[in-house]
């Protein structure tokens, strides 16, 4: 049963596109698996932009911009029948210590179902199944106009048939953001080394980095780069538009070793709409003829709220591709 700590992260480690040679070498590597189908329609260049409840798995300094209670729930289809669901939340509080500053709550958790099981003479066992969560609380502050700071806690545990193993990791943030342009930086996964079947892995903590620009009022380019512990380090690239100020698009891309040709490409699209409320505005106006400082000033009134549908495809080579689907909730 030693050997199933690696044969977990093996498993996980073409699905979380970590297709080097020193993948497979930390534990838990579950945590390295993108979230949020908007960063991913973007390429994963997230870390200036993130700045709602998927932050919570991109960088925890970006729960700060938010001035609303802001709701996550999302759903991903990894290759080889694998799939992870999230939730998160997040709730501004007011702080005479700080401009802004709010508090979230995050949880995942990946299922794989049917991995071939072996003995230590690699005699077959039967089917086992596997399972990975992790809960987080996070809290973000806005230290500046232009700068927030954010941190995580998170609690980790993981199962393959009897053997499991529990663990805690932290996240750091910082945003900047003036006028058009944005930066951003995070330090996510670290912690202790994580033990399942009698084996000490370290943590898949990885340090990301990014820029973002608003070439456009409604159009905006990032880029990241992201160096993990135990792989290359790699650069994302994305932007995001809108047709309307419900209505987004976007694309990006982010290159991917040894899983075949036309891998790493992403396309998305992002749905949103305030309901209830009334007539906000008093000016006869259907919730998807508004713009976004309507919607804005439109959820501050009676019972109103905002809800978001967003999805992401990512293009996987010779595997199966990938697709994310986030709903929100925002009042």
């Amino acid at each position: 049963m030693r050997a199933l700590p690696l044969l977990f992260a093996l498993v996980l480690a073409p699905s979380s596109a970590w297709a080097d040679a020193n993948s497979g070498t930390s534990g838990a590597t579950f945590l390295r698996l993108d979230q949020g189908a908007r960063a991913m329609g973007m390429g994963g260049a997230f870390a200036a932009v993130a700045d709602d409840a998927s932050a919570l798995w991109w960088n925890p300094a970006g729960i700060a911009r938010s001035s609303f209670t802001d709701i996550l729930v999302g759903h991903t289809a990894h290759i080889e029948q694998i799939s992870s669901q999230v939730f998160g939340i997040i709730r501004p509080v007011k702080m005479a210590q700080f401009q802004r500053a709010a508090y979230g709550v995050s949880f995942t958790y990946l299922s794989i179902p049917g991995i071939e099981g072996m003995d230590a003479n690699k005699n077959p066992t039967g089917t086992l199944d596997a399972n990975s969560m992790a809960g987080g609380f996070a809290f973000g502050a806005a230290v500046t106009p232009e700068v927030t700071v954010g941190a995580q806690a998170k609690m980790i545990r993981e199962k393959l048939a009897t053997e499991s193993g529990s663990g805690f990791a932290f996240d750091l943030g910082a945003q900047y953001r003036r006028d058009r342009l944005g930066a951003g930086i995070a330090l996510q996964h670290a912690g202790p080394a994580f033990k399942i079947g009698g084996v000490s892995s370290p943590l898949p903590m990885l340090y990301r980095g990014g820029l973002s620009y608003a070439l456009f009022p409604r159009f905006t380019m990032a880029l990241d780069g992201e160096k993990p512990t135990d792989a290359d380090a790699r650069m994302h690239v994305g932007g995001e538009g809108f047709f309307t100020p419900t209505l987004a698009f976007r694309m990006g891309f982010q290159p991917m070793k040894n899983v075949g040709s036309g891998a790493g490409y992403s396309l998305g699209f992002g749905f949103k709409g305030v309901v209830g409320g009334g007539d906000s505005l008093g000016d006869g106006k259907t919730w998807w003829e508004r713009s976004q400082t309507d919607i804005e000033y439109a959820l501050r009134g009676k019972n109103a709220f905002l809800i978001s549908f967003d999805y992401a495809f990512l293009s996987f080579g010779d595997f199966s591709n990938t697709h994310r689907l986030t709903l929100g909730l925002k009042f």
